[in-house]
């Protein structure tokens, strides 16, 4: 017991506790490499060339729309995505129920759109 006094003290220690907080997060949480960034950063949209990488799926039934957040795809796949969790407004469940409707939205938005006018 007494070997193990000075480990808390010890910058390497907590250095390794941090990393493996950094790795479970990264795998087990967010599914993504320990190396990629993480999705936590960087998330903020500041280009039109950014803004290309956004999702939006419109259900064929009601046509209500869900845009999804940058990095935030993963929450919408398998059982717990679009397909298991369904449509929030109707209901529809099923991945066939939505159609991926981001260009439309884009081209019926247009130049109308001045979020990115300073």
């Amino acid at each position: 017991l007494v070997r193990w006094n000075g480990l808390g003290r010890n910058p390497l220690y907590w250095f390794a506790v941090g990393f493996c907080i950094k790795w479970y997060r990264a795998r087990y949480v967010f599914k993504i490499p320990v190396w990629d960034r993480q999705p936590n950063w960087n998330n903020i949209i500041t280009s039109k060339e950014q803004e290309k990488d956004l999702k939006a799926f419109t259900c064929k039934n009601c046509g209500s729309t869900i845009f999804i957040a940058k990095t935030r795809e993963f929450f919408f796949e398998g059982d717990t995505g679009i397909g298991g969790l369904g449509c929030f407004s109707c209901g529809a469940k099923g991945a066939d129920n939505f159609i991926m409707d981001r260009d439309r939205i884009i081209e019926d938005v247009g130049d109308d759109d001045d979020y990115f006018d300073y």
